[in-house]
């Protein structure tokens, strides 16, 4: 038992601690018998960055800390109180501390033994998800702030008085349900910004949380200031509008309230920021469908990493900036088998059969960074006759070859892997690409698990979109239960795995070309996306978007939500970092790769990455077990 702290209050007091709610008496009471109680004075360092890991979760029971001491860094990180567990990243990982835990007055501790926390961790989904939400807002607070360059002069430098929109619906605390609902009705709006007596800012209340509330309290005549309300995030009007993108972003919220004093004078909507940024930052798209040569086309291509650098500053969500640049890609492309087409149908004629251009692996999910693969196929419908069949190979195989060399010459580089329009592999009719969709599922090997990884990603990029049905009826109806093919996608997944190394050390590449560099795609966020994949097929999700793909996992209560948010913003900050990393090569005239100089990182920024990597382990984990474990 921890020693000089009573046990009736400790243990009323972990009851007390959400993540351990769901405890049984007997639980605790373990819990606290392999526990042990630490007192620090002001000033007292628990543990430093840099110290091995103690194997203890520690639990402020009273006092305040707080964390800092990043090499390099200066100024806090983050503070604690009662009930908040510090070290929880080395607990997790067992790795030395990345930070130093100091204590701002006089302070007391429990030090949680961390292979009992670790079994109850595995027992208790609410602590488990706990934990996972912790990371997942680590993760999020990881991605940096724009710098004084980065805005200078754009139009995230704007005030928010400059969006905001006014007048604001305020509602008393002491209205009630009821009263609150008929004022947003009569106003139009979304929402009401609750005050005080005095007017001031105390909470939101947002149409969308009346059903909560009120099967919550059951009772519409309940005083709004009884409610547990959402918490306002505010602004000033002449703060910049980058640290709205901010607030917006790391809160996973949708509104601000700007403020003067703290009384309501604006407000400002994730869409009415998103439309001033738009107009005022403005889209190079246009003219890309006027494009009359490959070389016009190239041209386009050259402004993708410009078009890259505005959508970071439009939106901090990095799902919709791959969106943003995967739809500038598929404009190209599109555009580029128009022109492709149109020239050989003058020398051969018309397409003898319907046929679609498709877009796999990151374009068919639309992920696409600023040097993707050629990653196409070709399918027509079936033919009527071997004639027809000898008719389409020989023209389809023509344009395959001249749709491959054209996309050559807009920009985008041959696959590694051959997965092109000039591959006979990847060109077929629609009994063609079912009989290999088949063989793939039904008869896997390696080489079939590394094809469907790409292929089963697939979309349309041009011509007849219903020519794919059958195969996505395929993927829907026989891989989902084809436990020996989702046993070979986590196999061959299984062959890598995140470079972390002893004691948390990040493994760098150890070539000549990329010495002290890391792979974040393929040693990063591949991970992420293959359980992705793997999770959707298996449940018969037809959504192809690693981002939407794992939304849909969660709401259907395969993974944990909370486990999914946490590898979402791990996926999030790996994508955004390849990004900005190949966004500095291109500033810098020096081809775009996935390969990122660690040396060129600072302690924190190696700190968070660390993080990232070990959360898309441990999805790479739930999925090994998800396979291993599966009744089939």
């Amino acid at each position: 038992m921890a020693a000089d702290l009573p046990a009736p209050e400790l243990s009323q007091m972990l009851a007390e601690v959400k993540a351990l709610a769901s405890l049984t008496p007997a639980e605790i009471d373990h819990l606290l018998h392999h526990a042990t109680a630490i007192h620090l004075d002001r000033g007292q360092i628990l543990f430093a960055s840099g110290d091995p890991y103690t194997g203890k979760l520690y639990l402020i029971v009273e006092g305040a800390m707080h964390l800092s001491g990043y090499p390099g860094s200066q100024g806090r990180i983050c503070n604690f109180g009662p009930g908040h567990f510090v070290g929880l990243t080395a607990f997790l990982h067992s790795d030395p501390y990345n930070s130093t835990a100091s204590a701002d007055e006089p302070t007391t501790l429990l030090a949680l033994d961390g292979p009992v926390m670790q079994t109850l961790e595995a027992r208790h989904h609410e602590l488990s998800a706990a934990f996972n939400r912790v990371m997942a807002l680590r993760l999020r607070a990881a991605k940096p702030l724009p710098t004084e360059a980065d805005i200078s002069g754009s139009a995230l430098a704007a005030p928010a008085q400059r969006v905001m929109h006014t007048p604001v619906l305020t509602a008393s605390g002491s209205a009630t349900l009821t009263e609150v609902a008929r004022q947003i009705v009569r106003a139009g709006v979304s929402s009401a910004v609750i005050v005080d007596d005095d007017g001031k800012v105390v909470g939101l209340l947002r149409e969308q949380e009346f059903t909560r509330l009120v099967a919550e309290h059951g009772d519409l005549g309940t005083p709004i200031g009884a409610l547990h309300l959402a918490k306002a995030r505010t602004v000033a009007p002449l703060d910049p509008l980058w640290r709205v993108r901010d607030l917006l972003y790391r809160h996973r919220a949708d509104r601000v309230v700007v403020v003067e004093e703290g009384k309501p004078v604006g407000i400002i909507t994730d869409g009415d920021l998103f439309r001033y940024l738009s107009t005022h930052i403005g889209s190079p798209l246009t003219g890309i469908s006027d494009a009359v040569s490959l070389e016009d086309l190239k041209t386009f291509s050259e402004r993708l990493p410009g078009f890259a650098s505005h959508q970071r500053q439009i939106t901090r969500r990095t799902s919709e900036v791959l969106l943003a640049i995967s739809n500038f890609h598929r404009a190209i492309q599109e555009r580029a088998v128009a022109l492709t087409l149109n020239r050989y149908a003058l020398e051969h004629g018309a397409a003898p059969l319907p046929f679609a251009v498709i877009v796999m692996g990151s374009g068919g999910r639309r992920e696409m960074l600023l040097d993707p693969d050629q990653d196409h196929g070709l399918i027509w419908d079936d033919p009527k006759d071997p004639t027809q069949a000898d008719q389409a190979a020989t023209w389809f195989g023509g344009f395959g070859q001249a749709l491959a060399a054209a996309l050559e010459t807009v920009g985008y580089k041959r696959c590694p892997g051959g997965v092109m329009t000039d591959n006979p592999e990847f060109r077929g009719s629609v009994s063609q690409w079912a009989k290999r969709f088949r063989q793939w599922i039904h008869h896997p090997d390696n080489m079939a698990a590394r094809w469907s990884s790409i292929v089963f990603d697939l979309a349309p990029l041009y011509g007849e979109v219903a020519l794919l049905e059958p195969l996505q009826a395929i993927l829907n109806n026989e891989a989902a239960s084809a436990s020996a093919f989702l046993t070979a996608l986590m196999m061959d997944d299984a062959q890598y795995k995140p470079p972390l190394g002893f004691m948390g050390r990040l493994i760098t590449s150890s070539d000549s070309e990329h010495r002290g560099s890391v792979d974040l795609k393929a040693e990063g966020t591949l991970f992420v996306v293959d359980a992705a994949r793997l999770f959707a097929i298996r449940a018969g999700i037809a959504e192809r978007n690693t981002h939407r793909r794992l939304q849909q996992v969660a709401a259907l209560g395969i993974l944990d939500r909370d486990a999914v948010e946490a590898a979402l913003a791990a996926y999030a900050l790996l994508v955004d970092t390849i990004l900005a990393h190949q966004l500095a090569q291109v500033a810098e005239g020096v081809a775009p790769d996935k390969f990122v100089d660690i040396g060129q990182m600072s302690h924190h920024q190696i700190d968070a990455l660390k993080d990232a990597l070990r959360t898309v382990g441990r999805l790479q984990g739930v999925m090994r077990r998800a396979v291993t474990l599966s009744p089939f």
